[in-house]
């Protein structure tokens, strides 16, 4: 499944770096702010770096991406980046699946892209996130933006394939005002969603009120 430029990543910066540390660690760096991801998958820090203030609310579990293979939500097991290439590769041991997905520099964000996936359409859906963040002044549900009054942090779509939110069907409707950024307890999270639409479906659709209803393939 090849789901080009799904989603970019603002973080109102001026530039990037990318560094893998001797410790497994990826680590995405800007000017304001270092995304570091552990030898899992999992986001271990989003830190404002000019005043080196953490971010990331601390929850036992925050993957990068995670994937949805026979009804179940599926966390990576592995991750390794290929820093020639700018290539960032996540294992799923258990279900044999491996997922490639590049980073683009840009000169004010970051676009993630998936690649390749390994076996092509075995996986329904593949979810980014949900990134926990302790800022809770000003949340835009729709637009994907969380912000206080010093630091703005983003999540946006890139085409019909990707939604903003977390998938609560699995036609992909979501009968909210939208939240690809939600308020939550601790402040508000980030989240993203990618379907693919390639293959032939049975679902339940206008919240299980049609249930079984076909969904002929969209071509690529």
């Amino acid at each position: 499944m090849r789901i080009p430029k799904i989603v970019k990543w603002f973080l109102f910066i001026i530039s990037i770096s990318i560094v893998q540390c001797a410790w497994a660690q990826i680590s995405f760096q800007t000017e304001y702010m270092k995304i570091t991801l552990d030898k899992r998958g999992q986001a271990v820090t989003f830190t404002d770096a000019m005043t080196r203030t953490e971010l990331l609310y601390k929850s036992d579990t925050v993957p990068f991406i995670r994937i949805k293979y026979n009804g179940q939500i599926c966390f990576p097991s592995s991750v390794d980046f290929d820093s020639a290439h700018g290539v960032i590769r996540f294992g799923f041991l258990e279900n044999h699946i491996n997922i490639s997905i590049q980073v683009t520099r840009k000169e004010h964000y970051l676009v993630f892209e998936v690649i390749q996936v390994i076996p092509e359409k075995k996986i329904d859906q593949l979810i980014w996130g949900s990134f926990p963040l302790q800022i809770s002044e000003m949340i835009g549900e729709i637009i994907g933006v969380v912000r206080n009054n010093k630091i703005a942090v983003g999540l946006q779509v890139m085409n019909p394939k990707t939604l903003g939110g977390y998938p609560l069907y699995d036609e992909g409707s979501d009968p909210s005002r939208g939240n690809t950024a939600t308020k939550t307890s601790w402040g508000s999270q980030l989240q993203a969603y990618s379907l693919d639409r390639s293959k032939p479906r049975t679902i339940s659709v206008w919240w299980d009120q049609f249930p079984n209803m076909p969904v002929p393939p969209i071509p690529e």
